[in-house]
């Protein structure tokens, strides 16, 4: 099926959860695509957002293994103007493979394994304690192989300083020092991170990494910017401070 929008109806096509192991009835959680933004999948409860997969890159959601191209499997988006989509398909048509959400608002991508004579679920999201929505807050990075772990971003730091920079208890990240906008202060590169939620954030078509920096720089309010799908990067305008 799809999992995505027509454009023109305004109806979304995703998942709803059971309401427990053996009940059917319509549960708290839903698995579908922001219709805002750059192609997310997520998964809330609700109208709280449980969990992201990342900007859409053409041919993988951003920082998530289990939806990246494979000799196996392939995803795609479809997006023109009368709909909005993700889709998956495999090399070999004979697999039988299947995308669940459970009661819990965990998704798996189930396989079958027809020598077991039963479901493999070689993937689900959330798959970790980083994997959470917002787990580490604003200006903050999860670490799953730390504890605690959440740090700060570079050039923040915890409300209460501390010589490790990790966030503990009811802790938050704030600038090490006033936003200078236009007077030095500039971007530091990230690496191996997932992307932002791209919902508050805007899109330029057509435009290389150094354009959108220049771009960016434009807006006191800009906190970022990254290359998104195909030919989009995306920049995120917050508050001014």
């Amino acid at each position: 099926m799809k999992i995505g929008w027509n454009l023109k109806s305004g109806t979304s096509w995703s998942m709803t959860s059971w309401k427990s192991y053996d009940d059917p009835s319509t549960g708290d959680y839903t698995f579908g695509m922001s219709r805002i933004g750059s192609q997310e999948l997520v998964i809330k409860k609700g109208s709280q957002k449980i969990w992201q997969s990342g900007a859409w890159n053409g041919q993988s959601w951003n920082g998530v293994p289990g939806f990246k191209p494979n000799s196996i499997v392939t995803f795609n988006v479809v997006k023109n103007q009368d709909e909005m989509y993700s889709i998956y398909s495999f090399s070999n048509t004979s697999i039988l493979s299947m995308i669940v959400l459970d009661y819990l608002g965990v998704a798996q991508r189930k396989t079958w394994v027809q020598s077991k004579g039963e479901w493999n679920t070689p993937k689900y999201y959330p798959d970790d304690n980083c994997d959470n929505y917002g787990k580490c807050g604003a200006f903050g990075s999860c670490h799953t192989n730390y504890d605690p772990i959440c740090m700060c971003l570079p050039g923040f730091e915890v409300t209460s300083p501390s010589e490790s920079n990790v966030l503990e208890g009811s802790q938050t990240c704030v600038r090490k020092r006033e936003h200078m906008c236009g007077k030095g202060d500039g971007f530091i590169k990230l690496e191996s991170i997932k992307l932002p939620d791209t919902t508050n954030s805007r899109i330029y078509m057509g435009l290389d990494m150094k354009e959108c920096e220049i771009e960016c720089r434009n807006y006191c309010s800009c906190t970022g910017y990254a290359s998104a799908y195909v030919n989009e990067k995306v920049a995120w305008l917050g508050s001014e401070t």
